[in-house]
């Protein structure tokens, strides 16, 4: 597929070149899980001082590798990173980037690798300390597998649209399909 550079007239005529649409949809979903994790973080960190005060935090971060409480702080790196990349592709996004399209992309990609490496962790610890038999892996470790798949699936849909969606391409890039 080729494309071209869009004329000024196009850029303000065609409807490719606003945000609306599909890439209009994703723009919102983003920007309410940003502001979801902000909240989050905030309500988390509001949370620290009363922690420190009665030694809690100390023993959160003690037993990091012990029982459920470890893996969900394992859990909060994904979380976290998800947060961040939500809120620069809105940032990116509001200023029309030209980056924006390959740097979320791979920003998501990178988001399902961590997601990846922190689930298989969390379940191999949880695993060794609580071995329950044969049955975890249709409780935890089947489900986690599915739920991966489909991260691989919606990522790579969403990499295929902002490689070769004409909007994505119009509104970021100022390109058209050319013929």
């Amino acid at each position: 597929m080729t494309w071209r550079a869009m004329t000024p007239e196009e850029m303000v005529s065609r409807p490719e070149a606003q945000l609306q649409g599909s890439l209009l949809l994703i723009m919102v979903c983003t920007a309410t899980l940003a502001l979801a994790a902000l909240l989050f973080l905030v309500f988390a960190l509001l949370a620290v001082p009363a922690a420190l005060a009665d030694g809690r935090l100390v023993g959160m971060f003690a037993s990091m590798f012990r029982g459920p409480s470890g893996v969900g702080l394992l859990y909060t790196v994904p979380t976290l990173y998800l947060g961040f990349w939500a809120l620069v592709f809105t940032i990116m996004t509001f200023m029309r980037a030209p980056a924006t399209p390959g740097l979320a992309a791979t920003g998501l990609a990178i988001w399902v690798g961590l997601r990846l490496l922190i689930s298989v962790a969390g379940q191999i610890l949880l695993i060794a300390r609580f071995n329950t038999g044969p049955g975890v892996i249709l409780q935890s470790v089947l489900p986690l597998v599915l739920s991966i798949i489909g991260d691989v699936i919606l990522a790579t849909g969403f990499w295929v649209y902002m490689k070769e969606g004409a909007r994505p391409n119009a509104y970021y890039r100022r390109l058209i399909k050319a013929g």
